[in-house]
């Protein structure tokens, strides 16, 4: 499953953004509504195993593990958005577990 950034999402979830293919809007509307959470928490476990939701975030973190720059790009970005989101009060469940398995 493809992680999306908050931004990104809301700019490829956009009917009017005529740039986007289908296939990408579909993913995007996938992982739209998998970071709404599981229906219980046995669902939420697969979710974190199969890296659906915003856990895709942290599957997407281990595939650039040996570049140490783009991990670390992609680290502060993603800290950087559930930082925001705890700012606002909008944080979700799944963005604290992504926060909490990332050790901050």
């Amino acid at each position: 499953m493809k992680a999306f950034f908050q931004a990104e999402l809301a700019e490829i979830l956009n009917e009017g953004n005529k740039s986007v293919t289908d296939e990408l809007r579909s993913e995007a509307k996938q992982f739209f509504d998998d970071c709404r959470g599981a229906a219980d928490g046995e669902m939420d476990i697969l979710f974190q195993e199969t890296g659906r939701g915003y856990y895709a975030h942290l599957h997407e973190l281990r595939t650039l593990e040996d570049d140490e720059g783009a991990y670390a790009v992609y680290r502060d970005k993603l800290l950087g958005e559930i930082n925001a989101a705890e700012k606002d009060q909008s944080v979700t469940d799944q963005m604290k577990v992504v926060k909490e398995q990332m050790g901050k």
